[in-house]
């Protein structure tokens, strides 16, 4: 027969976060307004920091691209740096504007101890400084995956051709229409008003 008193007492003695499985909190990937990436890259005064986030936002890079970027793969003649795109298993080119070359070399120029890697840290490191930067510029957590989206909706309101997205983020077509386009319905209403056709 079962000792329900025992039962009971042994039952008492597990902690309640032993029992309970803690549920991992989802960041909001919705992109962020132009507004808001001037200000968030102005108030950066870490040159790490900074020169890692203009790349996220001016690339659409995944974060284990952005973390694992090596010097040697950096073309300050062409303006583009080479990663490894994991998911195709085979380099891929990535067009910058040159004032997000130049962070990056200025930055690493400014490290005493040379590496191979721009960044030698993980990609968790990398989340933590984005959740710790928008959330001290802009009051709200953003992970890095919501630069990937930031980077393809302003480039698509600035009419980016789309094959530069595609090239850029390693996407195709399909793919960045169904998951990273997220144009805000007031600026889709302006593009409306302003390309119509047919106007009165």
């Amino acid at each position: 027969m079962i000792d329900v008193a025992q039962t009971v007492a042994k039952t008492q003695q597990i902690p309640i976060s032993a029992t309970v499985k803690k549920q991992r909190i989802r960041l909001s990937n919705a992109p962020l307004t132009e507004e808001e990436v001037a200000r968030l890259l102005s108030s950066i005064t870490e040159p790490r920091d900074h020169a890692l986030l203009l790349l996220g936002a001016n690339s659409g890079m995944r974060v284990s691209e952005a973390v694992g970027l090596e010097r040697v793969n950096i073309d300050e003649q062409e303006w583009l740096v080479t990663i490894w795109d994991e998911k195709k298993d085979a380099y891929r080119k990535v067009l910058l504007p040159q004032a997000t070359v130049s962070a990056l070399l200025r930055y690493y120029n400014s490290l005493p101890k040379k590496t191979h890697r721009v960044f030698e840290f993980s990609t968790k490191t990398a989340e933590n400084v984005i959740q710790a930067w928008t959330l001290k510029v802009l009051g709200k957590k953003k992970s890095w995956h919501c630069l990937r989206h930031t980077y393809v909706t302003l480039n698509s309101i600035k009419g980016t051709p789309i094959p530069v997205v595609c090239s850029n983020t390693g996407d195709a077509p399909a793919t960045i229409l169904r998951h990273y386009t997220n144009i805000p319905p007031q600026i889709a209403r302006k593009f409306v008003e302003e390309n119509a056709v047919f106007k009165e």
